[in-house]
């Protein structure tokens, strides 16, 4: 249904959003590898939806974005998490990420969690793709003012 805007339109006017964010705070609270394809087609219903303000709003203060921070932390430190779907699991994670910051009330939800203290970490991976996530997520937290002191405010020499 995400492949088309119509089908987004359609999730995010029927109130599905709603369930699709309950059905994954459920399911990815016990992590199976063989829940990868759920996880993997979820996060990627929630990178189209996550193009509409109306839906990220709907993302906003359920621990979802604090969730999400979370898991990424859990793939990135642990590699048998996932295995062998690790890489691919973050990358939708941190995009999704990267979508909530793209609102206000999303970047100050970020903010509020302290999303910067823990991004930092995937600018230092050797792929490309999640340090460019990474870079857009610290790119929009930093629009807000708070954003930008905790950015400001981390240690130099975790920066180089």
């Amino acid at each position: 249904m995400t492949s088309g805007r119509d089908g987004v339109d359609f999730i995010i006017k029927n109130g599905f959003v709603e369930t699709l964010i309950k059905s994954f705070m459920k399911f990815s609270k016990i992590p199976q590898n063989k829940d990868f394809v759920y996880f993997n087609n979820i996060l990627n219903v929630f990178i189209e939806i996550l193009q509409e303000d109306e839906a990220i709003i709907k993302f906003i203060g359920n621990n979802v974005f604090e969730w999400m921070l979370f898991l990424s932390l859990q793939i990135y430190s642990d590699d048998d998490y996932y295995k062998p779907y690790s890489k691919t699991l973050l990358k939708k994670i941190l995009n999704c990420m990267g979508c909530f910051t793209l609102n206000s009330d999303g970047k100050e939800e970020g903010v509020s969690i302290k999303v910067m203290d823990n991004i930092i970490l995937f600018l230092e991976d050797q792929d490309s793709e999640i340090v460019n996530y990474s870079l857009r997520i610290v790119m929009f937290l930093t629009i807000d003012l708070e954003g930008k002191i905790q950015f400001i405010n981390y240690p130099d020499e975790k920066l180089m």
